[in-house]
């Protein structure tokens, strides 16, 4: 009788969450939908990484929206943006993000992780706009093979997906993409140390648009390469507790990279318990040259599409 009950209590919130997938079926096309905050300042455009969106970004936003201005869209394929069906390479991903650089005529560019390959590649291909690229937990390795060893850390999915394309994606529609509407609502309760919506958007992809960003932005991609063709200086922050990127001292820096390592650092702590610390780092390397008049129609924090 007990399993027979539970039986039943099981199919009944799995047929709910059929129910509520199907009426929260994810936009295919239509502007990115980005977070807005601040109304002056050097424009800064912030670049998030694999599983997450812009509200990522909300803590340290509080804090640099007192004088800057900050557009941080969810990247194509997360979030609340649309998820085509489409492969999720490094140009698809960038040609997206292109009606945003037209709302200024320079940029800072700011990324954490999958973002970080995303911001320099950015800045190596439009270095008329881009003025400064700030990079957080750039995912930088020695080899192919240990961007695969040690990336692959970060999850049980992230490990499948390298290893077992067909596992993670039946673990994917069984684990997230069938729950995802109860799971999207309950994240907030059960994960206390990240901003609420960004706790939510963790599960707001498909398995299509993670695997092929995945594959393409950090498997497949030579980050250390790409910024040593970058024609200005990159500033890198990585965390020396940081287990999911290479170890500082383990790599050979480009020489135009300004590298800043910060004791008892993860891949997320900076931004999730550290924001002041963060915020820091970002106004530190602002130059006064950097300064440019910008649209001033955003409010404190606002979010929407473009």
């Amino acid at each position: 009788m007990r399993r027979r009950t539970l039986l039943k209590g099981v199919g009944a919130l799995v047929g709910a969450a059929g129910i509520l997938r199907f009426l929260e079926m994810p936009r295919r096309d239509g502007p990115l939908f980005v977070r807005r905050a601040g109304d002056r300042g050097p424009s800064l455009l912030l670049l998030h990484g694999l599983f997450a969106s812009g509200a990522f970004w909300q803590w340290l936003a509080e804090d640099l929206a007192r004088d800057l201005r900050l557009v941080m869209p969810d990247l194509v394929g997360f979030g609340h943006s649309p998820q085509p069906e489409a492969d999720y390479t490094i140009d698809f991903h960038l040609r997206w993000l292109e009606p945003l650089l037209a709302e200024a005529s320079s940029w800072v560019v700011v990324g954490h992780s999958m973002g970080s390959i995303l911001a320099a590649e950015l800045a190596r291909r439009r270095p008329e706009i881009v003025d400064q690229v700030l990079l957080f937990n750039a995912p930088v390795y020695a080899s192919a093979e240990h961007r695969v060893a040690i990336f692959g850390r970060q999850n049980l999915l992230t490990r499948l997906s390298m290893g077992s394309p067909i596992a993670a994606r039946l673990v994917c529609e069984i684990a997230v993409c069938t729950p995802r509407p109860l799971l999207t609502r309950i994240a907030p309760w059960l994960r206390r140390d990240v901003p609420p919506q960004a706790a939510s958007d963790y599960f707001r992809h498909t398995y299509n648009s993670y695997s092929t960003s995945l594959r393409h932005v950090v498997v497949e991609t030579d980050l250390l390469e790409i910024m040593g063709k970058v024609r200005r200086p990159l500033m890198v922050v990585q965390g020396a507790d940081d287990h999911i990127v290479e170890q500082a001292d383990h790599l050979q820096w480009p020489p135009n990279v300004h590298l800043q390592v910060v004791p008892g650092a993860d891949h997320t702590s900076l931004f999730l318990h550290r924001p002041a610390r963060a915020a820091s780092i970002v106004r530190a390397q602002l130059r006064p040259e950097s300064l440019f008049a910008v649209d001033t129609s955003a409010g404190p924090w606002s979010d929407g599409a473009v």
